[in-house]
């Protein structure tokens, strides 16, 4: 059984990408963790809490010990919340450049690829098919270009490509003598429409939690709250979990691919289904993830498994950064910024030849690895990784 946080938005919801310049205020398109905690929290305390006058604050009474379990425990984890529950497309992804899309013959769409073993075969022999890299196939003769969004795969070898909508909403500051709009300050945000639905995971602690608190809860989220904006409606929901690939699989699959094209040599894949903040030994922000990032997520696990990922080394990496600008509600002040790795980035390790024995120890700590995420502020739904990811393999053309 899995468990669902829904966000239904009932109003245009938005949400900064970042502090920004200028008189335009872009929006995410999706939910990020720290916004949903963050929202949650300030309902806990509505619900739980006493107004202090004094302070203008929610106080909670001294023996509550559950706020902090919920919301300041790295236990529990506020995973981001995607349109509709879908996942990231990687980086690897790229698609025909003017008739780009998932396989589709009423729209002509032409199909999206996977770049992940050319570019591995490329790094190792310097060769690579260009009429699967570079080129649009049998289908037209047209270049590729990157293919970025969300997606989910519906049946059999038929994807669907998730659908954002956003509009941008003018807005001016007013003249509080004459309360007329004030001449200069007109500004523009950018909204995510309502009547969209953005799915987070849950674990089962949090729905437990969550469910008799929140589930059909009215809240606001995001900016200009007070005017009109960020309104939505929380449910919590258990579904239907999907074990249809277990690592174990994903990693035989990825290798009996890579095995054609380069043979004694065993690789997995690292995908960021969300941001990831990662640090060096000395506290600096990193722009890659390598093994020893991995090493420091698997403290607790048997050594020997610990010595069979260590044989693998970073190979190629297909990514970018971002800055991450944050609020923090309690002190009424932003956050220090902070580098991320982008969600949707893909690494690819590799090691020498492995026993059947050093393969189950290397999957067992990469699922720990999986359930646990990696870096910084995982329990705001940062450092979520999949290991070769089905999207790498599956299909050629999907």
């Amino acid at each position: 059984m899995g468990y669902q946080l829904q966000i239904y938005l009932k109003s245009p919801v938005c949400i900064s990408k970042n502090k920004g310049v200028g008189n335009v205020i872009e929006t995410v398109d999706y939910v990020p963790g720290n916004t949903i905690r963050g929202a949650l929290a300030i309902r806990y305390l509505e619900i739980q809490g006493r107004w202090d006058q004094e302070k203008r604050l929610y106080a909670l009474p001294e023996e509550n010990r559950e706020f902090n379990d919920i919301f300041n425990s790295d236990k529990m984890c506020f995973h981001n919340a995607y349109i509709e529950g879908k996942r990231v497309v990687p980086f690897t992804a790229s698609s025909c450049k003017y008739q780009g899309g998932f396989l589709d013959s009423k729209r002509d769409m032409h199909g999206v690829r996977d770049t992940l073993i050319e570019l591995a075969r490329y790094e190792l022999t310097g060769e690579y098919d260009r009429d699967r890299f570079d080129i649009c196939g049998e289908i037209c003769k047209a270049p590729m270009d990157r293919f970025r969004g969300y997606y989910a795969k519906e049946s059999e070898a038929i994807y669907e490509k998730g659908t954002i909508f956003k509009r941008f909403i003018a807005r001016t500051a007013l003249n509080e003598y004459f309360e007329t709009a004030s001449s200069g300050n007109l500004y523009t945000v950018e909204v995510l429409n309502e009547g969209q639905t953005f799915i987070a995971e849950l674990n089962e602690g949090l729905f437990d939690r969550l469910k008799p608190l929140f589930d059909k809860s009215i809240i606001r989220i995001g900016r200009s709250k007070s005017r009109g904006l960020g309104e939505v409606e929380i449910r919590v929901r258990k579904t239907e979990e999907d074990n249809g690939h277990l690592l174990v699989n994903r990693f035989k699959e990825l290798n009996n691919k890579m095995k054609n094209l380069v043979p004694g040599k065993f690789f997995f894949t690292l995908t960021l289904l969300s941001d990831a903040i990662v640090l060096d030994e000395i506290l600096r922000y990193k722009s890659t993830i390598e093994i020893n990032d991995l090493l420091d997520s698997t403290q607790n696990s048997p050594s020997e498994a610990i010595e069979v990922l260590q044989k693998f080394k970073l190979l190629r990496g297909v990514l970018s950064t971002r800055i991450i600008s944050e609020w923090n509600y309690a002190l009424k002040l932003p956050q220090e910024d902070s580098l991320s790795i982008e969600k949707g980035s893909v690494f690819l390790f590799m090691s020498e030849s492995l026993s059947d024995n050093k393969i189950i120890q290397l999957t067992t700590i990469l699922n720990t690895i999986e359930n646990t995420g990696l870096g910084e502020r995982r329990n705001k739904g940062y450092g979520r990784v999949r290991f070769c990811d089905e999207f790498h393999w599956e299909d050629n053309i999907k």
